[in-house]
């Protein structure tokens, strides 16, 4: 499908032979300030769609803030002559992440629907991982101004509402939305766990991620953690719970006693104990306090 409608033609007059091999040498040799420096003054319309997604691909693999903020602004939002690949648009959603970027991600998701919408089913892997990031960019730059529940509102009517409801989400993929979790109200959080239903779930793996986002709180108790699992397990008992398993038995390092109990109620449940649980738990039983249990808890 054609998007001439949208994207403009780029250049009207072409660069001399000698500067666009030059400009081309320094985004191969990764000289990208003196080359962002040469751009930003060069007629916009001196540039070829072909140079520009060079230069964009290229930022963006080596995570040049500076590069990849200047085009996508310059070329994609403002002059809009740049359709942008679905993995570059993810590409540019990291390092707006990272590099503090917070307005971009939605204008992401929004270039995304514009071109490849329409083809929901062949690009979901990206539109999910754009999502993920638009979600994630909110909860990293809101800080203690926004409460944790508006910030779960947003990931429930972006993520749980929009992904496929099969989709398994992992809380390792939320860094920022669980860190925000810090110093919340442990009622609230309850609340949220077991009777908040102004949105309606769809994802079978959305109140476990919330769960595991509890769970991976330095400052809650052990004992706050293992009766809130405890009572979740028994609301839902067909869920996935590997995860938070190797968490528990991660949050327990070095407590034989409370180890040893929820062993044994993982083993009148007739629950499976993951490998990195299991890693754990035999750390503890040997008396190893720093555990090496590897994995991603």
């Amino acid at each position: 499908m054609k998007h001439t409608h949208i994207v403009r033609n780029v250049s009207k007059s072409s660069l001399s032979t000698s500067l666009r091999k030059n400009l081309i040498a320094q985004c191969l040799n990764l000289e990208f300030d003196s080359l962002l420096e040469t751009v930003r003054k060069l007629p916009v319309d001196r540039l070829d769609e072909n140079f520009l997604q060079l230069y964009l691909a290229m930022g963006v693999q080596h995570a040049h803030v500076p590069s990849v903020d200047y085009l996508w602004y310059k070329y994609v939002m403002t002059r809009k002559v740049l359709m942008v690949k679905p993995s570059t648009l993810c590409g540019i959603g990291v390092v707006s992440l990272n590099g503090n970027k917070p307005f971009i991600p939605r204008q992401l998701c929004a270039h995304f629907e514009q071109f490849y919408g329409h083809d929901g089913h062949k690009w979901a892997e990206c539109r999910d991982e754009l999502l993920r990031i638009k979600v994630e960019s909110f909860a990293k730059t809101a800080g203690a101004r926004m409460s944790f529940r508006e910030k779960w509102k947003v990931f429930l009517e972006d993520i749980d509402n929009v992904v496929d409801p099969s989709l398994n989400i992992c809380v390792y993929d939320f860094p920022h939305l669980t860190a925000s979790l810090k110093g919340a109200d442990p009622e609230l959080l309850e609340q949220l766990l077991f009777h908040e239903n102004k949105i309606a779930i769809k994802n079978s793996s959305t109140l476990p991620t919330l769960l595991n986002m509890i769970l991976l709180q330095d400052w809650l108790s052990a004992d706050f953690k293992l009766r809130i699992f405890g009572a979740f397990r028994d609301c839902h008992r067909s869920l996935g719970y590997s995860d938070s398993i190797s968490i528990i038995f991660r949050v327990l390092r070095g407590d034989l006693y409370r180890s040893t109990k929820f062993m044994s109620y993982l083993t009148s449940n007739q629950m499976t104990l993951p490998p990195l649980g299991a890693r754990c738990f035999l750390a503890t039983t040997k008396g190893e306090r720093d555990i090496p249990c590897g994995g991603r808890v």
